[in-house]
């Protein structure tokens, strides 16, 4: 597995790369990668200063 801490503007490549790839997104409101990219989002927790 490859995971990829990231903002959200990671230039992915056209073809799924081999194994089973993953975002960890981070901050407010990060672009979604490609469908094919298992994806986590990374933000402030509800009620914690920004």
């Amino acid at each position: 597995m490859v995971i990829v801490l990231t903002g959200g503007y990671t230039p992915w490549p056209v073809e799924a790369p081999p194994g089973r790839p993953a975002a960890a997104l981070v901050g407010a409101e990060p672009p979604a990668p490609p469908g094919r990219i298992e994806t986590v989002r990374l933000g402030p927790s509800p009620g914690s200063p920004t």
